[in-house]
């Protein structure tokens, strides 16, 4: 049996005589690991749980809130506001953040007028198919009284390039004229609770929000949600 178990690339046992003291070290490492062997198993176990909850828990608090239905774009009409919030027929809530020349500009300064409050980044390939459309909705409407306020979510290493984005513009419109803030903290992303950009929140003149779009728009969209806010001059509201 030895020949059999070298062979097999094993140490062949030897008789070893324990002393005492052995045998009392071996009596006191057995219980130690067996503790250090449970403590390991709990930490496993904590992290795997660690690893599936953690993403449910982020997209539970990032999830756009979109009223009390769960089909994304939700639309409602007048009436007061129910609270503060950023769902339909709540009040927006107010965001202070600074332009790209560093000019402080919030949301409530725009009170007593339309706001489409677009949330984008200069990364997002779907933001830059709906921008013109933004321009020309802004160029067209805003001495009327509806302004278009986009929120750049571009972090602090991309948001320096933002200034140059807005002047660069699109082949269609040209450069980019309407209010931007940058939000490069992603503060404001979370007080909206966006779960992606393009983002629109549709808030009337007394700062209610009518309508949200979660995602990106076209031309008919766009205007189809203004008219929850504003009264588009030959149509009817």
């Amino acid at each position: 049996m030895q020949g059999e178990a070298t062979a097999r690339g094993a140490a062949p046992a030897q008789s070893v005589e324990r002393s005492p003291t052995d045998e009392a070290h071996a009596s006191v490492e057995a219980p130690e690991r067996a503790t250090w062997l449970r403590v390991h198993r709990r930490l496993v176990i904590g992290a795997g749980a660690t690893l599936v909850v953690a993403p449910l828990v982020w997209m539970g608090l990032t999830r756009p809130l979109v009223g009390d239905s769960s089909t994304a774009g939700v639309v409602s009409r007048g009436g007061p506001a129910k609270g503060v919030g950023p769902k339909v027929d709540y009040e927006a809530p107010n965001i202070r953040l600074k332009d790209p020349s560093g000019k402080p500009i919030e949301l409530k300064q725009f009170r007593g007028k339309a706001v489409v409050l677009n949330f984008w980044a200069t990364w997002c390939a779907p933001c830059r198919e709906e921008m013109p459309e933004l321009e020309q909705i802004y160029r067209q409407y805003n001495d009327q009284g509806l302004v278009v306020l986009a929120v750049s979510i571009d972090g602090e290493s991309s948001a320096k390039d933002v200034g140059a984005y807005l002047k660069e513009g699109s082949p269609r419109v040209g450069s980019y004229t309407f209010p931007v803030m940058l939000d490069t903290k992603q503060e404001a992303a979370q007080t909206y609770k966006l779960l992606g950009v393009p983002s629109t929140f549709f808030v009337d003149p007394a700062g209610v929000i009518r309508s949200v779009q979660p995602r990106v728009m076209d031309h008919r969209m766009l205007m189809e949600n203004i008219k929850t806010i504003f009264d588009v001059p030959g149509t009817a509201s």
